[in-house]
C-alpha cells in the first residue's frame, strides 16, 4: 500500500467482478476508485503498485496478464509542506491521522473509542464478542458495532463456540467442536492456548465463574470443572449425560445446565460444588424444552434465558 505525498493511501482489491484500484485519505476518508482494470484489457491480478512521487503517476503490476499499467496520478494536489499532525500530535491523545494537507482526524488503537471532543481517547469498557468460522471478532456495543479490537484468527480458530471471558485478565474462552479443544486468547491479541484437550468430546458448553476462577465445561460426556489454565479437571458427577449449555451466576456461584440423557431434556441447577442439586424443568413435563443450545442470566432481575 503505497503512500503518496499529497496524503492518499492506495491499495489494490482483486474482487472478481469489478477489480480495481483504490485510494483514500490517510484517515480512510473520501474513498474513490481510480481505475477499473477491465478498462486496460486482460488484466484482473493487481500487484506491486507503486508511485512516482515526482512525475506525480501510478504504476502497478498485473500478473494476469504478465503487463505494466500506469496513469497520471489522480491525487494531484497543490504543494503543501504542512503536517496537521506535526505539532503537539494534531491535539490527538493518540493518533493523529492526515485527512488532507489541512486537515487530521484523531483516532483510537483497539479496545479504545473517541470521546465527544473528537481529540480524546478513553477505555471501550463494553464489548461484543462475536465468533464466526475462523474467527473471533469484538465489536463495540454503542454506535455502529465498529470493531473496536483486534480480530483472533488462524488456524487455531476453526468453529468458536459458547465464548465465555474472564474480564481481569481480558481473556476470552471458546468450545472448538472440530479439534475437542477448550481454548482461550488475550482480546487484545496474542496466542490461543489450548487449555483442556483430554477426555473432551463434542464441547458445546462452557461456563466461567470469576469470582472463584474456575470453569464449568463438558468433557467425557459429563459435567466437569477446572481452573482457567485447565488445571485439576474434574467431573462434577459420575453419571455420564450430553451437556448442550451451561451459566454461572456471578455472585452466588450456582450454576445452571441444559442436557440430553435418556431421551428426554432438562434445565437443571446446583451449587457450585455440586451439591443442592435439582431439576428446574423436565421436557417430560413441558413440551417446549427442546434443543437447548445456549444459556444466559440476567442477575438484576433473577432470570435464566
Amino acid at each position: 500500500m503505497p503512500v503518496s505525498c499529497s496524503g492518499f493511501l492506495f491499495w489494490s482489491d482483486w474482487e472478481q467482478s469489478a477489480p480495481r484500484i483504490e485510494r483514500a485519505t490517510l484517515a480512510g476518508r473520501d474513498r474513490k476508485r481510480i481505475v477499473r482494470v477491465e478498462s486496460t484489457g486482460e488484466g484482473a491480478w493487481l500487484n506491486g503498485i507503486a508511485l512516482d512521487h515526482r512525475a506525480e503517476r501510478l504504476y502497478w503490476i498485473d500478473a494476469r496478464s504478465d503487463s505494466i499499467h500506469t496513469v497520471i496520478h489522480p491525487g494531484r494536489q497543490p504543494a503543501n509542506l504542512i503536517n496537521p499532525c506535526g505539532v503537539n500530535n494534531g491535539n490527538c491523545s493518540h493518533l493523529c491521522l492526515i485527512d488532507t494537507p489541512e486537515q487530521r482526524v484523531c483516532a483510537c488503537p483497539h479496545l479504545m473509542r473517541l470521546t465527544s471532543d473528537n481529540l480524546t481517547c478513553e477505555a471501550e469498557k463494553q464489548l461484543l464478542l462475536v465468533g464466526v468460522s475462523g474467527a473471533v471478532r469484538g465489536l463495540a456495543l454503542a454506535g455502529a458495532l465498529a470493531q473496536v479490537a483486534p480480530t483472533l484468527a488462524g488456524p487455531q480458530l476453526t468453529t468458536p463456540s459458547s465464548l465465555q471471558v474472564f474480564t481481569p485478565e481480558h481473556a476470552v474462552y471458546w468450545a472448538d467442536t472440530d479439534t475437542n479443544e477448550i481454548k482461550r486468547a488475550d482480546v487484545r491479541g496474542g496466542n490461543v492456548v489450548v487449555i483442556a484437550d483430554s477426555g473432551v468430546s463434542q464441547p458445546r458448553a462452557l461456563a466461567v465463574l470469576a469470582s472463584a476462577r474456575i470453569l464449568y465445561l463438558s468433557a467425557r460426556k459429563a459435567l466437569a470443572v477446572a481452573g482457567l489454565r485447565g488445571e485439576r479437571l474434574t467431573p462434577l458427577y459420575a453419571e455420564q449425560f450430553n451437556v448442550s449449555a451451561l451459566a454461572a451466576h456471578p455472585h452466588t456461584g450456582d450454576i445452571y445446565w441444559a442436557a440430553q440423557s435418556n431421551g428426554g431434556e432438562r434445565i437443571e441447577t446446583a451449587r457450585g460444588d455440586g451439591s443442592q442439586r435439582r431439576v428446574l424443568i423436565d421436557s417430560n413435563n413441558d413440551a417446549h424444552l427442546a434443543g437447548v443450545t445456549s444459556m444466559t442470566l440476567a442477575v438484576d432481575k433473577g432470570l435464566l434465558y
